[in-house]
């Protein structure tokens, strides 16, 4: 879903942040993370599928 709708707009670039201690300490109850390297925008876990929706269409915009 976030693949299809971000095509030719955004990079989607899966992050391991098991060898990272200070990312690990930061997010691991937050996982998953969907983060907006322009503006710094997160949407941390637990989301919904609205938020999803209206995250994914921040990134359009």
């Amino acid at each position: 879903m976030i693949s299809a709708c971000c095509e030719g707009t955004s990079t989607l670039e899966h992050k391991d942040i098991t060898g990272d201690k200070s990312l690990l300490v930061k997010y691991r109850l937050k996982i998953p993370v969907l983060a907006n390297a322009n503006n710094k925008n997160e949407l941390c876990w637990p989301f919904d599928e609205q938020e999803l929706e209206n995250y994914l269409a921040e990134l359009r915009d």
